[in-house]
Parts: structure tokens; sequence; C-alpha cells
């Protein structure tokens, strides 16, 4: 500094100069790009966060479709095992499920087992079978 600006007051020394305005101005310019773009790429609408986060949320969702895909594979064989004619997977629904019998069968209950919402009188397999009078009716 020349000898001159030091004999000034102090208040004149702070005085910033139009250069270093313009240094001043073209540091903010870069600090407030820079800053725009570091919150575009962390946190703006395709920013990393943002795409870990959703990455993570799809892996999760994969991995629940895996185990739905799993469980529709089984119903689907269970379902084809019950499709079958004659199937004996069909005929063992039909006995435990809904009470059902063949003709000539009798269906014994017994009180006090866990299944009790069966009918005490329950409908043949066999669609045209008449149904044999309860022992003791007239």
């Amino acid at each position: 500094m020349s000898p001159q600006l030091d004999q000034r007051p102090n208040f004149l020394r702070r005085i910033p100069r139009k250069e270093e305005m313009g240094r001043r101005f073209r540091l903010a310019l870069w600090v407030a790009g820079a800053g725009f773009i570091l919150y575009t790429l962390l946190l703006g609408e395709g920013g990393w966060i943002r795409v870990a986060r959703l990455q993570g949320e799809v892996e999760s969702l994969e991995g629940e479709l895996r185990v739905l895909d799993q469980q529709q594979a089984q119903l689907r064989q269970r379902l084809d095992g019950l499709a079958q004619p004659g199937s004996a997977t069909l005929e063992k629904v039909a006995r435990e499920r809904y009470g059902m019998h063949r003709k000539g069968e009798r269906v014994i209950h017994i009180l006090g087992t866990e299944d009790e919402s069966l009918a005490p009188r329950a409908p043949s397999l066999d669609p045209g079978s008449q149904e044999p009078p309860p022992p003791g009716s007239p």
C-alpha cells in the first residue's frame, strides 16, 4: 500500500475497491453455483439420497414379490391337485372340511372334538345317491 492510503482514517480504508468487489461477487456466484449443484445432486428429485432410498425400497418389494410368487406356486399346486378327477386331495377336503361321505358310509361325530361345526348328517359324495333313513325312524 502506498503511504497515502495508510494516512487515511480507518473508515475510508475499509471501503473495497471495484476490483475487490468484483472478485467477491464472482466468489459468491461460484459458492452459490456449487451449493446449487450439490443440493441438486444430493437432495434434489433425482438426487443420490433419494435414489439410494428408492433402491432400498425396490429391493424390499422384490423380496416381497419372491415370497408372493412362492405362495402362488403352492396355491397353484394345491388347485391342480383339487382339479384332477378322482383326486384323493379333493376327497380329503370334501370329507374334512364339508363333512361329505360316500354312499353307504356312516359319519360318526364325536362330541368334544375341535371341529364341532360339521352337521350331524353330511351330504353324500355321490350326486345321485339316496340317504338311508336314520336308525330308529319309521
